[in-house]
Parts: structure tokens; C-alpha cells; sequence
């Protein structure tokens, strides 16, 4: 059986920290995927992380158990965030934090909030965009372009009049940038 996987986002120092400390990582409940709940939690470091560390999976575990507490559960309330006391959250307690041999990469800066994807791709992921688990017709497209060296982001955001999309691949090219979509509403 192939295991459900979610890379999340380590947005401070403080969230790597605590999971290598405590064994724990938090995501407000409204925030959640679609795809829920996961087996196994990997995580992306954004560009907190300096020159060395930005834009990579580094680290993930297996999910213990996932719980829904009131924010107050996780954090020290203050004056100032007394607000979001009660906000649910769910906390994931890994089994075991572990760190990958090599790490998978982000060609391009970006911000990811969370890729779902499986166990399998993970373990064969060699840069971010391996791990995207679009439609069959986006993963075939996704290994064609590997295979000839082009140069592509999977899922890639764009904003247009203060709205966000996803591009199933931007290209990157010398005079400009490409924009493929492989299928619509169906595939």
C-alpha cells in the first residue's frame, strides 16, 4: 500500500525546532488539504532558512496520531494573540523525525504551503517537482520534459488581477515563459 504523504511548509526556525525537540507540527484545522489525513509528514524550508537550507525537504516522519486542540493547547496566549486562543489546530505527533540522505530541492524559489503526495514519490523525488501528484497525462508530460532537459515548475502560481492560479507547468525560456495546462475539469 502506498502511504499517504504531505509536505508542509516550516514558515520560522521556531516550527524546526520544536519538531526536532517535541516531535510535533500544527496546521490550523480551516487550513487543512483537501487530502487529509496524512501517514507521513515531510517538510519544506522556506527562505528563513538562509542560502543553505531554503527550498528543500529535509526532514519527515511517521504520523503517531493527529490531534484537534485549541491553539491555547499549543502556545503560550498573550495579550496580543488572545484572539486565536480558541482557533483549532490539528497537531501531528511523529513517531520519528528523520532526516533524508539527499534533500529534494526547489529549482526555483517558491513558497509551498503544502504538496499531498504519496510515500512513493517521495522516495524518488529528487526535486519538488516530483512530488506533485497531478492527473497520469501531467506525470507523463512531467517525465517527457525530465527526460529532454527542459527546464519546468509543476504547479506553479501566477497571480492575475489579485486572484491566484496554478499553472500545471510554467517554462521558463530565454525571451519569456510558457504556460502549459495539460487537461481542464476532466482528463
Amino acid at each position: 500500500m502506498n502511504k499517504e504523504l504531505l509536505v508542509a511548509l516550516l514558515p520560522r526556525k521556531s516550527a524546526l525546532k520544536r519538531l526536532k525537540s517535541e516531535g510535533w507540527y500544527h496546521i490550523p484545522v480551516e487550513n487543512a488539504p483537501e487530502r487529509w489525513a496524512p501517514e507521513v509528514m515531510a517538510f519544506f524550508q522556506g527562505k528563513v532558512f538562509g542560502d543553505e537550507d531554503a527550498y528543500k525537504i529535509r526532514y519527515f516522519g511517521e504520523v503517531e496520531r493527529i490531534d484537534m486542540v485549541p491553539r491555547k493547547e499549543l502556545f503560550q496566549t498573550t495579550k496580543r494573540n488572545q484572539y486565536k486562543a480558541e482557533r483549532l489546530y490539528y497537531r501531528i505527533q511523529l513517531k520519528d523525525l528523520q532526516m533524508r540522505y539527499q534533500p529534494i530541492v526547489s529549482p526555483r524559489p517558491r513558497r509551498l504551503l503544502f504538496v499531498p503526495t504519496t510515500l512513493e514519490k517521495f522516495e524518488k523525488a529528487e526535486q519538488i517537482n516530483d512530488l506533485f501528484d497531478g492527473s497520469p497525462l501531467e506525470d507523463r508530460l512531467w517525465s517527457a520534459l525530465k527526460y529532454i532537459n527542459v527546464l519546468a515548475e509543476r504547479q506553479w502560481k501566477i497571480i492575475v488581477q489579485d486572484k491566484n492560479y496554478y499553472l500545471d507547468f510554467a517554462i521558463f525560456c530565454k525571451n519569456g515563459k510558457l504556460a502549459v495546462e495539460t487537461d481542464g475539469y476532466t482528463y
